[in-house]
């Protein structure tokens, strides 16, 4: 059986992400992240270490892709009831990814897959 999917994998140290937050602020925010991931991580409790797996997460489905068009704010991560992260995608014709985002104490990791049409 062949399959056909990309798959692309980030790690990402989570002081890098608050260093980024303190040194440009809004500036860095609103470049990477919309406004939905902003309000979900600021609910969340966890800021920083959501960021970050927000951040780990566009940067693995980037790692799946082969075109420049896509930017940070063109991929939105938000999680479902229950924590499940999911993709929206933005400004383009991509909607077949799935993804899978871990944290621990000072670093966060996604693995993203996109499956090709």
């Amino acid at each position: 059986m062949m399959f056909n999917f990309e798959i692309g994998i980030d790690i990402v140290n989570i002081n890098r992400i608050k260093t980024m937050v303190e040194t440009y602020g809004a500036k860095f925010l609103n470049k990477i992240y919309t406004q939905n991931e902003l309000e979900e991580a600021k609910r969340g409790g966890h800021f920083y270490q959501s960021l970050a797996g927000k951040f780990a997460a566009k940067e693995a489905f980037f790692k799946t892709q082969s075109i420049d068009i896509i930017t940070f704010k063109n991929i939105e991560i938000l999680s479902a009831p229950g924590g499940k992260p999911y993709c929206i995608f933005r400004a383009t014709k991509i909607k077949n990814c799935t993804l899978s985002i871990s944290h621990e104490k000072h670093y966060a990791v996604a693995v993203a897959f996109f499956f090709k049409s």
